[in-house]
């Protein structure tokens, strides 16, 4: 699992250097606009959590799934290695949010705390849907579907928004409302690792 890792990481060794910079410099800027820093603070993990995806476009590109049939690896550790991948991106991303914070003055506050778990159901959302695409049709075709399942998830959420008449999202209450929608999205995590595994095998035994 580890020599899995240490691969995505230097084939994306010069993206990440990339989008660290990239988001480290957002971070330092929007760390004065108190009116971006919270679309920032989302904007830097969810950023830096598609890199998993650009691994596996790699891997495409590379055809590592013919190599790694003859390396001892499971299927289990092939896909986990993507969502762990993820998930070291997105503490990544959230350091930067730190420093974001940090220089904003707001660190240890109520908001922070619902920033970050909006980012993380964020995150862990988007991972979902998109790493089981990803391996079942392939990178492109996965990017196609994802990208249609967003869009009618927006529009459900504004419709939502039309008939309760919510115009305003409430980001100063802390981490606890968010409890519930941060367990059903992990349970949804489990199950697109699940997915994910079934359709690794299934798509490299045809």
């Amino acid at each position: 699992m580890t020599g899995l890792l240490l691969k995505d990481i230097c084939t994306l060794k010069k993206q990440l250097r990339l989008y660290f910079l990239i988001c480290l410099i957002i971070a330092v800027v929007a760390g004065w606009n108190a009116e971006a820093s919270g679309f920032i603070s989302v904007y830097i993990p969810v950023f830096i959590s598609v890199l998993p995806g650009t691994a596996l476009a790699y891997d495409e590109q590379s055809k590592w799934d013919t190599m790694a049939a003859m390396m001892p690896y499971s299927v289990r550790e092939l896909v986990l290695s993507k969502y762990i991948l993820g998930l070291l991106c997105f503490i990544a991303g959230g350091l930067l949010l730190c420093v974001q914070r940090l220089v904003a003055g707001t660190l240890f506050t109520a908001e922070t705390a619902s920033v970050f778990c909006t980012a993380l159901i964020t995150v862990l959302l988007l991972q979902a849907l998109t790493l089981p695409m990803s391996i079942r049709f392939g990178v492109e075709k996965g990017r196609v579907l994802l990208l249609a399942v967003v869009a009618l998830g927006v529009v459900i959420l504004v419709g939502f928004e039309k008939i309760q008449g919510v115009s305003e999202l409430e980001v100063a209450s802390g981490a606890a409302p968010f409890l519930i929608p941060l367990l059903a999205v992990a349970l949804l995590y489990l199950v697109s690792i699940a997915a994910s595994i079934r359709f690794y095998r299934k798509r490299h035994s045809a």
